[in-house]
């Protein structure tokens, strides 16, 4: 199964990306990270794009399965007025680029959320 997955070089698509691939799969990973994380194997593909802006990223929509969303900006920052719409931005507009750039007669799984924590 070809998988793109949106916030794929933080650590849950980082963790996520290692695990398909050892399942079988083929990832393609889309960060606005410089690649400080990047996997490096064969069923592995970084490309490094702002899920918020339409653009050649959405291309590999076109070859995939299964999206997973997890693209977001860090809650962990001081929210004044315009880091909340960056918060926002970042999650209502990746979803929307990525719905918009489905492929049209195929079936892909569509698997969005917005945060993963663990408070003890």
């Amino acid at each position: 199964m070809n998988i793109l997955i949106t916030g794929g070089s933080g650590f849950v698509g980082s963790n996520l990306s290692n695990y398909f691939i050892k399942s079988g799969h083929r990832v393609f990973a889309v960060s606005r990270s410089p690649g400080s994380t990047r996997i490096r194997h064969e069923d592995y593909t970084y490309i490094s794009a702002d899920t918020t802006q339409p653009g050649e990223w959405q291309n590999a929509l076109e070859k995939v399965d299964a999206v997973v969303n997890l693209a977001g900006a860090t809650i962990f920052k001081r929210w004044n007025a315009s880091y909340k719409q960056l918060i926002y931005d970042s999650r209502i507009l990746t979803t929307r680029n990525v719905v918009d750039a489905l492929p049209q007669g195929k079936a892909v799984i569509l698997c969005s959320t917005s945060g993963a924590g663990y408070y003890g």
